[in-house]
């Protein structure tokens, strides 16, 4: 089970990708964590309904390290950039009805 890394440890110090939490007004929000390729470290969540963020990391998030192999981490952090630069209308009530994001493109394709 990951672990969160203390509020003063830097998002710099994530392995390519992990996860991010924080309270929010009405619970918890979630969100990935992953370094640009400029080493910059950004987080991508679902701020609200079609509404996708990617922002550079900083508080209120807290973070922990995803347990992948590097070279997965590596591909992951590469596809959260694609997702982020292609910045699809995401709807909450998300359904696996033939659903995915292209991994060449980042773009969200319906099958």
């Amino acid at each position: 089970m990951a672990r969160l890394e203390p509020a003063e440890r830097p998002f710099s110090e994530v392995d390519d990708v992990g996860v991010v939490i924080c309270q929010g007004a009405v619970g918890w929000h979630v969100g990935l964590l992953y370094k640009a390729a400029d080493g910059e470290p950004r987080v991508l969540h679902l701020a609200f309904h079609h509404d996708l963020k990617d922002e550079v990391a900083e508080a209120p998030f807290r973070w922990a390290q995803i347990g992948l192999d590097s070279d997965n981490k590596a591909v992951l952090a590469e596809l959260l950039s694609r997702i982020a630069f292609k910045n699809p209308k995401i709807s909450y009530g998300f359904n696996a009805d033939g659903v995915c994001f292209d991994p060449a493109t980042g773009a969200l394709a319906h099958l």
